[in-house]
C-alpha cells in the first residue's frame, strides 16, 4: 500500500517560509497591540481625571476650577498636589521647579533638550528630549507651578496649572462663533500613559491637552484647542492626517486619537 507524507526537505522548507512570514508580521502585530493598549490607557486616564476634577468642583461648591482649593494654592506646590490627590489615586508628585536641574530630565533619564525647538518641524522620535524643550518654552510648563503627578494606574501627568486668563468678551464670543467650548484654560496637561516606559513619544504614549475651567480635557489637534489659540495650534486633519506626514511633532495626533474613538491608527 502506498504511503503519503512529507519529506524532511518539504517540512524544512515549510518551516522556513513560516519563519519568514512571522518575522515580517511580528513587528506590526507588536506595534498594533501596543497602540491599542496605549489608547485604552489614555481613555481610562482621561475619564478618571475629568471625573476627579468635576467632582472637585461640585464638592467644593465651586463654579469653576479657579474657585477650588487646588487653584487657590498654585504658589504652594505641595498643597496644590495634595488637593488634587484627594480626588485621584496617585503615587505622589514631583516638582518641576525646585531649581534649574529638577525638571523632566530627572523623570526621563538621559533626556537632553535640543538647543532649538521648531514647532512646525517633522516628527522627532526622541520625544522625552523634545518634551523637555517644549516645557522650557511654555511659561506654564517651564518653571513655576508645574508638577509631575504619578497615578496608581501607571500613567503620569505633567500638570501645569495656570491662573484665570481673563479672556475678553470679544474673545469668548469668537470661540462661541466657531463652535468652541473651551473658554478658559486652567492648565496644560501632558499624559504619559505608561510613565517612563518606552517609547516616550508624543502621539504614541504621550498626549497633550488643555484643561478647561470646567474640568474637561480638550485635546491638542481638536477644534476647541485650535480655536482657543486663535489657530496657533493646528487641527489633526492638517498635522496628523490620514495617509499624510505627521507634523507639529505629533502633538495634534491627540485630537485624532480622541476623534477616532481612542484608537491609534497611524
Amino acid at each position: 500500500m502506498k504511503k503519503f507524507g512529507f519529506t524532511l526537505a518539504e517540512v524544512l522548507i515549510t518551516l522556513g517560509i513560516v519563519g519568514v512570514v512571522a518575522a515580517l508580521t511580528a513587528p506590526a502585530l507588536v506595534t498594533s497591540s501596543r497602540n491599542q493598549a496605549n489608547a485604552a490607557r489614555l481613555s481610562v486616564t482621561v475619564s478618571n481625571l475629568e471625573n476627579a476634577l468635576t467632582t472637585m468642583i461640585m464638592q467644593e461648591n465651586a463654579d469653576t476650577l479657579f474657585q477650588t482649593q487646588a487653584w487657590a494654592n498654585l504658589n504652594n506646590r505641595p498643597a496644590f498636589a495634595g488637593n488634587i490627590a484627594r480626588y485621584l489615586h496617585t503615587n505622589g508628585y514631583k516638582n518641576l521647579a525646585e531649581g534649574a536641574s529638577d525638571n523632566v530630565t530627572k523623570y526621563y533619564e538621559n533626556a537632553t533638550a535640543p538647543a532649538t525647538l521648531n514647532a512646525t518641524g517633522g516628527r522627532n522620535e526622541t520625544e522625552s528630549a523634545w518634551l523637555l524643550a517644549l516645557m522650557a518654552r511654555d511659561p506654564y510648563l517651564g518653571t513655576g507651578t508645574s508638577h509631575i503627578i504619578e497615578l496608581k494606574n501607571g500613567a503620569t501627568l505633567f500638570f501645569a496649572p495656570c491662573r484665570n486668563q481673563n479672556l475678553t468678551s470679544a474673545q469668548r464670543q469668537t470661540i462661541i462663533n466657531h463652535g468652541g467650548a473651551l473658554s478658559n484654560k486652567a492648565a496644560a496637561v501632558f499624559i504619559d500613559v505608561n510613565g517612563t516606559s518606552a517609547p516616550n513619544t508624543v502621539g504614541r504614549d504621550i498626549f497633550y491637552f488643555y484643561l478647561g475651567e470646567n474640568g474637561v480635557l480638550y485635546p491638542i489637534g481638536g477644534m476647541d484647542a485650535h480655536v482657543f489659540d486663535s489657530a496657533v495650534t493646528p487641527t489633526w486633519e492638517t498635522a496628523c492626517p490620514v495617509g499624510g506626514n505627521i507634523t507639529f511633532h505629533g502633538l495634534a495626533c491627540t485630537g485624532r486619537v480622541i476623534s477616532e474613538g481612542y484608537s491609534i491608527t497611524y
